[in-house]
């Protein structure tokens, strides 16, 4: 009965996977402590198909049994030796299958699987807490989480769809390249010494405390940033086919290997006191003069010359035909003395001709025709590599100067343009009322890099006709087209200026003037206080039409302060300026301050 019992708490324990338990046990006076500890599980979910082969290391000698997810399971051993096991089955199907392999005793361990090429979607290893090295490569896996396998130090998981990956702290090696991992944070496995994350689609990789990483391999990913400050023990590296503008890499000291081509690299930094074995740095945007600073800078070990420095390609250019670009500074390079650059040009992959297409002088280009150009500057001195040679290349889009000379609108501010506006029009009239003194102007030419000249903008309009000229200059800077518009303005008053203090005019007194706001419009003779004026004249009869225009003949408001002569007019309101005070038949200039 106490045996039973004793069986019983055990295969309990060993349902809830703990790693081990105390069962005390008292028989009589004495009490029996009994250790009992989970078994090792790996469950996972692959395709069936005529043979799938596992091969796991366990405990020497221990056995397993593996439930194929058939309704068929078989019983293996592991070798005496280290324990390797090799375990296949024949499927009838290619279905998807769930499979559980399970330790027949708690002291049977996984201590290594290999489950390469298994087509496997799901793989859980939670309960594998033996477990040190895990191949899980070339699969279907979406995600993989080894958070609990504590005492795992290489994980090679390549070749999956992984998206996500939850890893453990203890990890020295890992291989997780060849899927989709868009970000990875390894800044808790600080004793890491071998990475290789390449063919990814990452924008970000966080290397900041793993000071003990020699190899790193990130090439073929999407990374602008790599901060390898902290990577000190940093031999190789391998971050080709990224997106990088800069790599700093002064603080790696022990480098031997560097793989940075292809990628935007216009600055790079190597420490002076490294001596490389290989440094392939071609298919960037370096000037020859950055080429030959990291030349004459970089150290090689004694036998290793291998560099790469040639081919790069700096961003694409668009220019104008007759516009100087000055690579002046490239012209000449060399270890002993000047070493004159080599510039060539083919346009739409034929060899462009010298000074018909473009023209060279020290290092100033200047294209003659409008087409689309290579222009590759080479430097053999640079390097000692002959088959490498510096060698920068640029591609100009050569255009013509533009000779639009048109508009694309003209407008006015008073009247209307007859006939309407069309860019092929080049004369138009304006009839506008004899209180139209100002208006405005406005023209926009069709092509942006046209320029304007002439008559644009605020003008004064003078009785009968006022001629107007608006110039386009095409960007070629020959062609010009003139715009001209009449504006005839009617002459039909008198204009009176009234700028002093008090002006009689036709019986009128307007003060003060200048005014800050109140205007007394009164009779020379007024009539009696109270009543109005005689009728049919400026000094009498009805209330005359009062009107109130600004500088550019827009009718502005007023306010009448009363209706019986004298007159008094509020204009306080109004901005400072000259205004026309019509009053009756009658026109007059008024200040406001």
């Amino acid at each position: 009965m106490y045996l039973c019992r004793i069986k019983k708490y055990i295969q309990r324990d060993n349902q809830k996977v703990k790693k081990m338990k105390k069962v005390f046990l008292t028989i009589g006076l004495v009490t029996i402590t009994i250790f009992a500890q989970a078994q090792d599980i790996v469950t996972l979910t692959w395709k069936g198909s005529n043979n799938k082969v596992l091969l796991l290391y366990v405990t020497p000698n221990k056995q397993i049994t593996v439930y194929w997810g058939d309704n068929s399971n078989n019983i293996y051993t592991g070798g005496s030796v280290n324990g390797s096991t090799l375990i296949s089955h024949t499927y009838a199907d290619t279905n998807d299958y769930n499979v559980s392999i399970i330790g027949n005793s708690w002291d049977c361990k996984f201590e290594r699987i290999d489950f390469e090429i298994s087509q496997m979607s799901i793989l859980d290893v939670s309960r594998a807490i033996g477990l040190t090295t895990l191949y899980c490569r070339d699969n279907q896996l979406t995600t993989l989480d080894v958070s609990k396998n504590t005492s795992l130090t290489y994980l090679d998981c390549s070749g999956n769809e992984l998206t996500s990956i939850d890893l453990n702290t203890a990890l020295v090696g890992l291989n997780c390249s060849s899927n989709k991992l868009s970000s990875l944070d390894l800044s808790k496995n600080m004793g890491l010494d071998g990475l290789n994350c390449s063919s990814n689609q990452l924008n970000s990789l966080n290397l900041n405390n793993n000071a003990a990483l020699w190899d790193l391999e990130c090439q073929n990913n999407l990374l602008t940033n790599l901060n390898l400050n902290n990577v000190t023990a940093l031999q190789n590296l391998y971050c080709s086919n990224n997106q990088l503008d800069t790599l700093d890499l002064s603080q790696n000291t022990a480098l031997q290997y560097v793989e940075c081509d292809h990628n935007n690299l216009s600055s790079l930094i190597i420490s002076p006191s490294v001596t490389l074995q290989r440094l392939y740095c071609d298919h960037n945007q370096f000037l020859l003069s950055d080429l030959n600073v990291l030349t004459q800078r970089v150290q090689f070990q004694s036998g290793y010359s291998n560099k790469r420095m040639g081919q790069q390609q700096l961003s694409a250019r668009q220019v104008v035909v007759g516009d100087t670009i000055d690579f002046s500074s490239q012209a000449r390079f060399g270890y002993n003395g000047n070493t004159p650059t080599l510039f060539t040009a083919t346009k739409n992959g034929i060899p462009a001709v010298l000074n018909v297409d473009y023209e060279v002088n020290n290092g100033l280009i200047v294209f003659k025709n409008a087409d689309t150009y290579m222009l590759t500057m080479t430097n053999t001195a640079i390097t000692s590599d002959p088959n490498y040679p510096a060698v920068v290349k640029v591609e100009f889009t050569v255009r013509a100067k533009h000779t639009d000379a048109s508009l694309a609108n003209l407008t006015v501010s008073r009247g209307v343009l007859k006939p309407n506006f069309h860019c092929d029009t080049l004369n138009y009239s304006v009839e506008v009322p004899y209180s139209v003194t100002f208006f405005n102007i406005t023209a926009t030419p069709n092509d942006s890099l046209a320029t304007i000249n002439g008559d644009t903008g605020l003008q004064v309009l003078y009785i009968g006709k006022n001629i107007f000229t608006i110039t386009v200059t095409a960007e070629d800077q020959t062609i010009t087209q003139n715009y001209t518009i009449t504006v005839n303005r009617k002459d039909t008053d008198t204009v009176v200026n009234v700028m002093e203090i008090t002006e009689k005019i036709s019986g009128i007194t307007i003060y003060p003037n200048p005014t800050t706001g109140k205007l007394i419009i009164a009779p020379l003779s007024p009539p009696e206080r109270g009543k109005q004026a005689p009728s049919n004249s400026p000094s009498g009869g009805e209330q005359p039409t009062i009107e109130i225009y600004d500088v550019v003949g827009q009718k502005v408001n007023y306010q009448l302060s009363t209706v019986n002569y004298p007159l008094m007019i509020d204009i306080s309101h109004l901005a400072n300026g000259l205004y026309f005070l019509k009053v009756g038949g009658k026109v007059f200039k008024v200040v406001k301050e």
